[in-house]
């Protein structure tokens, strides 16, 4: 399994960023979400725990982090991604809906495993999409 871990410094300076992010600079549908992602302390748990990246996370596909327990209705709290492409202008709409928090995960630059190394020991599944499996996950 391979998970991302973050450090407590780095969950507080993530915190931080939440607390100080205004709730009119977050989309009407991701509100509830962001509401729960900021308040609950549920994300720090997720982070220092380990997130579970098994779950086919490529450049071209955002993999939902589901809700825990007693979350009024709330069926994903984020959303994440290894080396995607972010785009120029706002996410599309759809792709947002009802998720509070977007974690892009990038590949160090100059040295170390990255997400190619990853796929090609079979650490992750390839994502794949209603054509097949998408292979320019790695560059």
């Amino acid at each position: 399994m391979l998970r991302l871990v973050m450090t407590e410094p780095a969950c507080d300076g993530l915190e931080e960023t939440l607390r100080t992010t205004t709730e009119d600079s977050i989309a009407g549908d991701a509100l509830k979400a962001f509401r729960y992602v900021r308040d609950s302390g549920e994300l720090r748990r997720l982070l220092t725990e380990g997130l579970d990246l098994t779950k086919a996370v490529s450049k071209k596909a955002w993999t939902n982090i589901p809700a825990g327990a007693n979350t009024d209705g709330l069926q994903n709290i984020a959303q994440v991604a290894w080396n995607c492409s972010v785009p120029d202008g706002p996410f599309d709409r759809n792709k947002l809906r009802g998720t509070g928090l977007m974690l892009l995960v990038q590949d160090v630059q100059g040295g170390g495993p990255g997400l190619g190394d990853v796929l090609r020991a079979g650490l992750v599944a390839v994502a794949t999409n209603a054509e097949g499996p998408i292979d320019d996950v790695a560059e």
